[in-house]
């Protein structure tokens, strides 16, 4: 996510402007959180995909990254809930 534009803003800088004009838009939400939780910000990273949660509680992707953020600071149990609710919100016809 760290390359640059050609205007000198990384990708994660985009994203987090892009959230700031879309707060609601989840895809918005999800890349702005995703960049927070790779830089180690990840309390700073579930504030957002909660927020985002709150608006579309439905959106698999923040369900799925909500989990990795829990996992990465060994809340194992959060981790395990987020992810449950992740393939509760997918496809009916997995095999």
């Amino acid at each position: 996510f760290e390359a640059a534009d050609g205007r000198g803003r990384s990708a994660c800088e985009r994203f987090a402007l892009a959230y700031a004009g879309l707060p609601e838009d989840a895809m918005a939400a999800h890349n702005h959180a995703s960049c927070l939780a790779d830089a180690g910000k990840g309390p700073e990273a579930l504030a957002v995909v909660r927020m985002a949660l709150a608006r579309g509680p439905t959106e698999p992707r923040l369900r799925y990254l909500e989990g990795l953020i829990h996992f990465r600071k060994g809340e194992m149990a959060e981790a395990r809930a987020s992810w449950a609710r992740f393939l509760a919100l997918g496809p009916r016809d997995r095999k």
